[in-house]
């Protein structure tokens, strides 16, 4: 019998979505207690989350998608149009 063969496969999008999360979290945060510029720091911070994320999957990803078409401005920071999955990113200093 012969050894088993590994062969790497390539990660699932939402993995590397969750990764370059973790890496515009990582980058946007500095020292503070300034509610107002916390607050931007968050928004800069899911801005730059989204950015990356379409410029890896420019034809997958769709940010600010709108949850109906009148009234309520509720958006989903990014959906994955192949998976039918939304990414939600609550950006605190925590």
């Amino acid at each position: 019998m012969g050894a088993m063969r590994y062969v790497a496969r390539p990660a699932h999008p939402r993995w590397l979505v969750v990764d370059l999360a973790r890496q515009a979290h990582q980058d946007g945060w500095g020292a503070g207690s300034d509610v107002s510029k916390q607050t931007k720091r968050s928004i800069a911070i899911c801005r730059t989350w989204q950015k990356s994320v379409l410029e890896t999957f420019p034809e997958r990803f769709k940010q600010e998608h709108c949850l109906n078409e009148v009234g309520s401005g509720q958006k989903i920071d990014l959906v994955d149009l192949t998976d039918s999955t939304a990414y939600e990113l609550k950006a605190s200093p925590k």
